[in-house]
C-alpha cells in the first residue's frame, strides 16, 4: 500500500535554451501563477493546473503550503 500523499498544483516549467526542463516552480492558484510570473519577467505561457505532486509544496506565489 503507497501511503504517498499528493496535492493538486499548478506548474511553471523551467526550460533549458534546448527545451529540456529542468525545475519547476508550484502554485496554489492560477493567480499566483499569473503573479510569480509578472513579477519575475517570465510570459504567462496558460493555465497549467490540477497536477498532482507529492505532499506537502509550498506556492512560490504566496508561500502558502498547497
Amino acid at each position: 500500500m503507497n501511503t504517498q500523499e499528493l496535492t493538486s498544483a499548478h506548474i511553471y516549467i523551467h526550460l533549458s535554451a534546448n527545451g529540456d526542463a529542468i525545475d519547476a516552480e508550484y502554485f496554489c492558484s492560477d493567480w499566483c501563477h499569473r503573479s510569480w510570473c509578472n513579477d519575475n519577467g517570465v510570459a504567462y505561457e496558460g493555465w497549467n493546473g490540477c497536477h498532482e505532486v507529492q505532499a506537502p509544496q509550498f506556492c512560490s506565489g504566496c508561500t502558502e503550503q498547497i
